[in-house]
């Protein structure tokens, strides 16, 4: 599959939620080292130190590799599906039917609504869990996007 030719008409993610991402990060980098401090101040032995060190360069990498995955991150709403596409090392583009759509779900953590973000969560027939999630999208956006959809499914559960 070609990825360019999707790169141009899919919509991306607003620059301020790679903000909102990298303060989600360095929020779990300083969680872990504490933690890891916390163990080597009890003990003070030797492997919590390489523990330290080896977790702290783990968490700098997946930060930079989160941090470059972000532009990425597309969607876009079609004639008859929703399509959206992530990954930075490994490209992964999910595809689904407006005809399979059983529910699309719009929530906000603490975090997102500081930043005036929202994930849109789609489930889709035959599961209990959800089969896409497009997170970070504008919430004005996401509004428009899940009103959009449900009308676009209600219009075809009606044929």
């Amino acid at each position: 599959m070609n990825n360019t030719l999707y790169s141009q008409e899919l919509s991306s993610l607003p620059p301020r939620s790679r903000n909102k991402e990298l303060l989600v990060n360095i929020i779990a980098v300083c969680v872990v080292s504490i933690a890891c401090w916390v163990g080597w101040m009890f003990t003070a032995h030797l492997f919590f130190n390489v523990l330290i060190g080896f977790v702290q360069l783990l968490l700098v990498f997946f930060v930079y590799i989160d941090y470059k995955a972000f532009s990425f991150k597309k969607y876009r709403v079609r004639e008859s599906d929703v399509l959206y596409q992530k990954g930075f090392l490994f490209r992964k583009i999910t595809l689904i039917p407006f005809n399979r759509i059983q529910h699309i779900e719009m929530t906000q953590g603490p975090i997102e609504r500081q930043y005036n973000l929202a994930t849109l969560v789609f489930f889709t027939a035959g599961g209990m869990s959800s089969d896409m999630e497009i997170g970070n999208l504008d919430a004005d956006e996401a509004i428009r996007v899940r009103e959009e959809l449900i009308a676009k499914v209600g219009s075809i559960r009606e044929e």
